[in-house]
C-alpha cells in the first residue's frame, strides 16, 4: 500500500505503521529510515487525521478532516461500466461503503435508494463502494435491483484497503458525504444518525451555488 497506492492518505498511514513496526528503529542504523517514513507520513497526511498520529502515537487514523478534499474514487463498476469521479463534478456525493453480507447494510439500502430518488439530479448523487470479498458478491445487490446507484468494488475489506484507510471506515454501512467541491462534510456509520437532514442541507447549499452561477452566466454584459 505504501509503495503502490495513489491515495496520499493511504500511503501516509501505511508509512506511519511501517515506521512503528521497525523493531529496532531507535538504533542508529534504522533511525534514518524511521525519520524518512515519518517525514513522508507528515507530508502526505496533511489535511487528513493521519497527521495526528505524529502527535498521538496511539491514535488510530479516522479519515478526513472537515473541509479537506476526498481522494479520487473510480474504476470499473460492479456492472462492468466505467465509473469516473469526474462524472460527479458539481454534485454533493454520498459515498456509501457497503458489505452485502452485513444485514445492517442490506437494511440500509432502502434509505440510500430514497436519498437517490429524492435528491438525485444536478446537485446530488450516491456512489457505492463495495467491500465484498469477491466481485461476484459485490454484484449481487446490483443484479437483484437492491442497489441502483453507481457502485465500484474496492476489493476485499482489510485494514489496508485503500478507500477504507483513506476515509476512516471502521464499520458498514459507512457514509462519507462531500459537498459540490468534493470537500469532506461528515461521516457516519451503522445507524446513520441524521443522514437525511445533513444531505438535504448540503444539497440545498449546492443548489444555491449552482443557481447563482447560472444567474451570473445569464446576466447581460454591460
Amino acid at each position: 500500500l505504501y509503495e503502490n497506492s495513489e491515495i496520499p492518505a493511504a500511503r501516509a498511514t501505511a508509512a506511519y505503521y511501517i515506521a512503528e513496526a521497525l523493531p529496532d528503529y531507535k538504533k542508529s542504523e534504522d533511525w534514518g529510515e524511521y525519520e524518512s517514513l515519518l517525514g513522508f507520513a507528515a507530508k502526505y497526511g496533511q489535511g487528513f487525521k493521519v497527521a495526528e498520529l505524529l502527535e498521538y502515537p496511539d491514535f488510530y487514523p479516522l479519515g478526513l478532516d472537515v473541509g479537506s478534499f476526498l481522494p479520487t474514487i473510480g474504476g470499473i463498476g460492479v456492472d462492468g461500466e466505467d465509473i469516473l469521479w469526474s462524472q460527479f463534478d458539481g454534485k454533493c456525493v454520498a459515498v456509501v461503503f457497503l458489505d452485502d453480507e452485513n444485514p445492517e447494510c442490506r437494511a440500509a439500502y432502502a434509505r440510500f435508494q430514497a436519498l437517490a430518488e429524492r435528491f438525485g439530479g444536478p446537485d446530488f448523487a450516491v456512489l457505492g463502494v463495495s467491500l465484498a470479498i469477491t466481485k461476484e458478491e459485490a454484484a449481487r445487490p446490483v443484479e437483484a435491483g437492491e442497489v441502483t446507484w453507481p457502485c465500484v468494488w474496492s476489493g476485499p475489506w482489510t485494514y489496508w484497503s485503500e478507500y477504507p484507510v483513506a476515509m476512516g471506515v471502521t464499520e458498514t454501512p459507512w457514509v462519507v458525504l462531500c459537498d459540490q467541491r468534493r470537500r469532506f462534510v461528515a461521516e457516519m456509520g451503522r445507524d446513520l444518525p441524521g443522514l437525511e437532514e445533513l444531505v438535504e442541507q448540503t444539497v440545498e447549499e449546492a443548489r444555491s451555488a449552482r443557481l447563482k452561477r447560472e444567474a451570473g452566466r445569464d446576466k447581460p454584459k454591460q
